[in-house]
């Protein structure tokens, strides 16, 4: 399939959708209650940007926190992959996540969020 292949969700069997459904109140419970380190998700971009929008519906932004994903990523690269998470839809119609969202991910102190400092 190229890039430009667009699949009807008419064509997702029944019993997927179950599943699917499944997953997004699985996150919805879990940004409700969890904190969430977000920095090796960019490497998925479409998995990182339905995160966000996600994050973003629920009202749980507060509950994603910035890691530097270090070794695998300087903190630099990975703030950029963060910033990055709507290229994934750029030409589209598609939502994009608010920058201000990510901004504040990239600034929250997770050691103060979580009551460690």
């Amino acid at each position: 399939m190229g890039k430009d292949t667009a699949i009807s969700m008419d064509a997702v069997p029944e019993r997927h959708w179950a599943a699917l459904q499944s997953v997004e109140r699985a996150v919805a419970l879990a940004m409700r209650f969890f904190h969430v380190d977000v920095s090796g998700l960019f490497y998925r971009p479409w998995q990182f940007y339905n995160s966000m929008m996600l994050a973003e519906e629920y009202n749980a932004e507060h509950q994603l926190l910035f890691g530097s994903d270090w070794p695998i990523a300087t903190p630099e690269e990975t703030a950029q992959g963060i910033r990055n998470v709507n290229h994934v839809v750029d030409g589209t119609t598609r939502p994009k996540v608010a920058l201000s969202t990510v901004e504040e991910i990239l600034a929250r102190d997770p050691l103060k969020t979580l009551g460690i400092s």
